[in-house]
């Protein structure tokens, strides 16, 4: 993806990969954990793009979304992906809350 944003002139300097990144909830914790986040675009299939800018929403991030749909799929894969995210959006809604309480109280 680095080198597509590249190539269509997109500056690497404000490119930001989370090698880190396990998942997209895990890559957008990463991201919320980083004070020098500003406004970011993630790019996803569209299918995927709601979840992500949802578990941005709630974490406090300032995103926006841009679906990558340039690719086709068989469309057996297509339902699959869609099943899928509906199943993954409640399981993400709980990985929030529990990080949520695991997260150190800070005193004022």
């Amino acid at each position: 993806m680095e080198d597509f944003l590249v190539d269509h002139h997109v500056d690497k300097d404000i490119i930001r990969i989370d090698e880190q990144g396990k998942s997209t909830f895990h890559s957008l914790i990463n991201l919320s954990n980083n004070s020098s986040a500003q406004e970011t675009i993630i790019i996803s299939q569209r299918f995927h793009l709601s979840r992500a800018l949802m578990i941005s929403s709630i974490l406090g991030l300032e995103c926006v979304g841009l679906a990558a749909n340039n690719m086709t799929f068989a469309k057996w894969k297509i339902a699959y992906w869609y099943i899928r995210e509906i199943l993954a959006t409640p399981f993400n809604i709980c990985k929030i809350i529990y990080h949520d309480l695991n997260r150190p109280i800070q005193k004022s």
